[in-house]
């Protein structure tokens, strides 16, 4: 550890009135769900969490949260402040626990390149702190054998109604009947009123920004790709145009098996590259990768569904080019994700004309499942007689995402 400046009393109090004066600005929002996750994993190894979402989950404001509840025992400081920047988090820190404090949390770790050796040397120096570190950038933060990750994700349905409205709704298995799912949303009228609005605006940002929600998720993913993959990467100009031009061509089309030699050739990339590019959105959360379900080599070889995290992030992208973003994948995307927040895993079905969507499975359950509007019927479902199956309608579609 290089020697550090030491933090005068004055500087500390400075940081210390900034913190509290944040508190003042998140009073009006509810809290997120994944907050209480992390809230209660603060008394158990491993002592440092990570704090991971893109821009816009909502990170900032759990920290704030967090502080507001234990003043007494926390501190807060963001690592793009001046006051930070000259003194480093490794004194900042060390003066924090010193003066009694035992919880450190530290925002925007992402903007200040040595966060971990520094909160690591505090971890061993400081045996009974605990740290939360965040940051805008999903792309650096993934965690190490020393760090639990806390994920704060986008925005399912109930979840946006409760951080709207304060209502709590949490459907359980209702959304396989539809019988059952129309019993919901006649209980709970919120959800179909505010189901496209989430689909277009899934993420908390929406409740400050609200129509220009879209505008800036856009934002935030051209500034992922143009800032993060440059600053952290270091990425070419030419594999960000390539990167761009990807989403947008994901974002125009409809949902289908990717291949990686036509959209290679496309793009005018190498597969290699286009290998890159897929790995790096994946991690950065823009994009989620399904692959087919089974096992051996021909599974492998398969190729895997391409789709957006959540739908807005399509939604965003189709604004910004002014084109209409394709109904059939905006309810793709969005029951993916419900099943993934839901505890499932998804795969796609290798290997048959007119296949449904996906195999859905959680311990042994499996469910041979269709995403789609009311006229669907069971003719894809037919290959599967012995297999439970599912064709997922739109009142379905809403209540699966009422997690």
């Amino acid at each position: 550890m290089k020697k550090t400046k030491l933090l005068p009393s004055e500087d500390f109090i400075e940081l210390r009135e900034i913190a509290l004066r944040l508190i003042e600005k998140i009073k009006q929002y509810r809290k997120r769900y994944f907050l209480l996750k992390l809230m209660k994993s603060l008394g158990r190894e491993p002592r440092i969490k990570l704090l991971r979402g893109f821009r816009g989950a909502g990170k900032t404001t759990a920290l704030l949260q967090i502080f507001a509840e234990k003043q007494q025992e926390a501190m807060y400081f963001s690592m793009d402040n001046p006051l930070i920047k000259n003194y480093g988090l490794y004194q900042i820190g060390k003066t924090s626990l010193e003066k009694g404090f035992s919880i450190l949390l530290i925002d925007e770790a992402h903007t200040y390149p040595n966060w971990r050796n520094e909160v690591k040397a505090l971890y061993d120096e400081f045996p009974k702190a605990k740290f939360v570190v965040s940051g805008s950038a999903p792309l650096v933060f993934v965690p190490e054998r020393r760090e639990e990750e806390i994920n704060a994700d986008f925005l399912g349905l109930g979840e946006f109604v409760f951080l709207k409205t304060g209502k709590r709704i949490q459907a359980k298995e209702e959304w396989k009947r539809i019988e059952n799912s129309i019993k919901i949303l006649i209980k709970n009228p919120e959800l179909k009123q505010n189901w496209e609005t989430v689909l277009y605006n899934g993420l908390p940002i929406y409740f400050e920004y609200g129509e220009a929600t879209t505008t800036a998720i856009f934002n935030s993913i051209r500034k992922s790709i143009r800032q993060d993959a440059v600053f952290f990467l270091k990425m070419s100009g030419e594999k960000i145009v390539a990167m761009e031009n990807f989403l947008h061509m994901l974002a125009t089309s409809p949902l289908g098996e990717f291949s990686i030699n036509s959209c290679s050739k496309n793009l005018g990339i190498s597969k290699f590259t286009m290998y890159e590019i897929i790995n790096i959105l994946n991690e950065m959360q823009v994009i989620r990768i399904i692959r087919p379900f089974g096992r051996g080599p021909k599974v492998v070889r398969g190729e895997p569904k391409i789709m957006f995290r959540h739908p807005c992030l399509r939604t965003c992208i189709c604004k910004a080019v002014n084109e209409e973003p394709n109904l059939g994948a905006i309810r793709e995307e969005m029951a993916v994700f419900s099943f993934i927040s839901r505890g499932y895993d998804v795969y796609t079905i290798k290997g048959r004309k007119k296949s449904p969507d996906y195999v859905v499975k959680k311990g042994k359950e499996i469910l041979i499942t269709e995403i789609g509007g009311e006229s669907k019927t069971k003719t894809q479902l037919a290959e599967f007689p012995k297999r439970k199956t599912l064709i997922l309608k739109p009142r379905q579609q809403i209540v699966l995402a009422t997690f």
